[in-house]
Order: structure tokens, then C-alpha cells, then sequence
């Protein structure tokens, strides 16, 4: 659940400085991903929980990693098979991220970032994928791999939820 709060443009500001800090792009504020947790094969509607590339039954979450370490916002339950992009318009972040900059030019708004399954769209940018004349500049992969080095914090933070 957004917590309005906490996380209010003063607050996506410092985020945004820490990460360029680290190394990042600037007007980065935080990271996003999705993880699927297995479960056991229900017994109704087993069809909507197989995750054929992982050859099991699942449950999806999508969570939003700051860099003070914090899960800013989990959301879920879907269904193992949906996309991290599904789960993304699903979850209508864009509207609340929208709405905070609403007022703002296009160069003041700070993006969420993730990677190649999330779109740019409002609030969010993903990693750069190939064009179709298929290859990636230097510069390119040179970005989604500092970008990958960052992002992984979400991937910690959902280890840490499971050791936990």
C-alpha cells in the first residue's frame, strides 16, 4: 500500500540524490521489481497459478525498493503467470505517481526504475532493450549493467523478507 506520508515528493527528492550518489542516473528515486513465490498445486483453478518456465505453481508480488533499505511499497496477490508489466497497470502506482507530479514540468518528474519488462511510461523507465537492428551501443550496456548493479537491491530486499 503507497504510504502518502513517507512517501511524498520531499522524500522521492532525497531518494532520487542518494542513488545518483551511488553512481546512478539522475531523477532515479527508487527501484522495481517482481518476485514469485511457489506454492503448493491448488486444487481449483491450478491453471491460473502455473508458471510454465518455472514448471510449478506460483504466487506473484511487485515491490518498490528505496535506498534507505526500506520495501516502499509491496503489492499483490496475482496469479503466478501475470507479467511484472501486468502487475504494474494493475497495481494503478502510475495514477498516484501521476498525481504527485501532476504540477511539474517533464524535466522535474523523478521515475521508478526496472528492468527490461517495465515500459517507460509515466513514473517508470526500464532498462534499454535492443532495437531490432539488434545491438546495444556501448554506452547502452554500459548503462543497464551500472542500473543492474543498483536495481538488485530489490532482489536483497525480497531475500531479506524471506530470511526473515
Amino acid at each position: 500500500m503507497w504510504d502518502p506520508h513517507r512517501l511524498m515528493i520531499a522524500q522521492l527528492r532525497t531518494y532520487a540524490r542518494q542513488i545518483e550518489n551511488a553512481g546512478g542516473p539522475e531523477g532515479i528515486w527508487g527501484f522495481i521489481d517482481g518476485t514469485i513465490r511457489g506454492i503448493s498445486r491448488p486444487v481449483k483453478r491450478q491453471e491460473d497459478y502455473y508458471i510454465g518456465y518455472k514448471k510449478g505453481h506460483g504466487i506473484k508480488f511487485q515491490a518498490i525498493m528505496t535506498p534507505d533499505g526500506l520495501i516502499s511499497h509491496l503489492n499483490g496477490l496475482w496469479y503466478g503467470k501475470v507479467g511484472n508489466w501486468k502487475a504494474w497497470v494493475e497495481s494503478y502506482i502510475s495514477d498516484i505517481i501521476e498525481l504527485i507530479f501532476a504540477d511539474m514540468e517533464e524535466v522535474d518528474k523523478l521515475w521508478l526504475y526496472g528492468n527490461s519488462r517495465y515500459h517507460n511510461t509515466s513514473g517508470i523507465i526500464g532498462a534499454i532493450t535492443k532495437p531490432p537492428s539488434g545491438r546495444l551501443t556501448e554506452e547502452e550496456k554500459y548503462h543497464n549493467q551500472a542500473m543492474a548493479r543498483l536495481r538488485i537491491a530489490v532482489e536483497h530486499g525480497f531475500d531479506k523478507v524471506l530470511q526473515l
